[in-house]
């Protein structure tokens, strides 16, 4: 049997920095923990638990953090969401 991950059609990735955001910590702590393990890996996935209040609360430090140290933030979207965005760009352009 497929191991269940190629049952569903959604990307499967790893994260090469886990927030660790659901355990007890300060605003203080936590994005310094995420720059901290962000900085080691040098690059890579971040996980993040939107449920998580803290994530939340963190989310514009860390966000500034990220542009001030050049990384760069992407959005994961299905291939046919990004065909249909880039029509409707080409649409818009061509108008």
């Amino acid at each position: 049997m497929a191991p269940p991950y190629l049952l569903i059609d959604r990307p499967v990735f790893g994260a090469d920095a886990i927030a660790d955001d659901w355990m007890p910590m300060t605003l203080e702590e936590q994005p310094k923990l995420l720059a901290d393990r962000l900085s080691a890996a040098a690059k890579g996935i971040i996980l993040l638990h939107d449920p998580q209040g803290r994530t939340a609360a963190v989310s514009p430090e860390f966000l500034r953090y990220l542009r001030d140290n050049r990384y760069r933030v992407v959005h994961v979207i299905p291939a046919e969401a990004a065909k249909a965005m880039a029509d409707a760009a080409k649409n818009e352009k061509s108008e």
